[in-house]
């Protein structure tokens, strides 16, 4: 037996519009990133769409349930749709398992679809937005990462040894006394610009991987970078630099020639 509810999430997220029998039509809306009053770029977002109505174009649910089955569409699949609805519905609320839930003429959605739809890093704000728990999220990491520094640090120099040799001292050519056995090198993390202009964001790496070689060709003359965000996604850029100023002359020079899904993103 197939499961309705996997039927629906995957048509949508080919792009097609579903219609359901006694529900309406249920469908993706994308809207690339924007640049209102050509100030700073917004990401793009994507989100889920109802129509009480049977939508033009729609491809019928009981359709795609007579192709999966091998069955008529007919008596058949009305039967496998009625009792998957009956199941579904819970008073005025018909709920479509990761895909989200249809009340009142109204429809939500699901929480992870939502991510799936919408991976960028900040979701439909000005990149010189961030919200005060994404900082406070950055500032806590960056202090667990310092105290683990610190910490590797003072075992390398054998402080936490409770029988530590004397540190032997040397002269050195200018006089200053030094602990030959404390000196340590701790290696310097790579840095990241300030700025960069990004054309996608992905959890998976290979994903990343393949669009930095789509970008190549779509940005011939930029240079294509993948970078490791501090929430481990990876994001593909065509430019990075320390100056606003700069990514945004980017931005313009592509944004409406080339790719209008093109944003900045601040690492601050």
């Amino acid at each position: 037996m197939i499961s309705i509810d996997n039927l629906i999430y995957n048509t949508l997220l080919t792009g097609e519009r579903v219609y359901l029998p006694k529900a309406g039509t249920l469908g993706i809306s994308r809207q690339g990133a924007r640049q209102p009053d050509h100030k700073e770029v917004v990401a793009p977002s994507a989100t889920l769409t109802f129509s009480a109505r049977k939508e033009f174009g729609a491809v019928g649910v009981l359709a795609l349930i007579a192709i999966q089955e091998g069955v008529e569409e007919g008596d058949k699949a009305k039967e496998m749709y009625n009792k998957w609805f009956a199941k579904a519905k819970t008073g005025d609320t018909l709920v479509i398992d990761g895909v989200g839930s249809i009340s009142g003429g109204t429809v939500s959605i699901d929480s992870e679809l939502y991510s799936l739809l919408n991976p960028q890093y900040m979701k439909g704000q000005s990149q010189d937005e961030e919200t005060g728990s994404g900082r406070k999220w950055l500032w806590t990491i960056g202090i667990i990462l310092l105290m683990a520094l610190l910490l590797l640090c003072a075992y390398w120099a054998g402080l936490f040894s409770p029988r530590a040799p004397r540190p032997t001292v040397v002269q050195v050519a200018d006089t200053t006394a030094v602990a030959a056995d404390s000196i340590t090198c701790v290696p310097a993390a790579p840095k990241m610009a300030k700025f960069y202009v990004v054309t996608g964001v992905f959890r998976i790496e290979s994903n990343a991987e393949a669009r930095v070689k789509s970008a190549g060709r779509e940005f011939p003359s930029m240079t294509i970078e993948k970078t490791q965000m501090p929430d481990g996604r990876f994001m593909v850029s065509i430019f990075s630099g320390d100056m606003r100023s700069d990514a945004q002359r980017v931005v313009n020079r592509y944004y409406y020639s080339v790719n209008n899904e093109l944003w900045i993103w601040e690492n601050k």
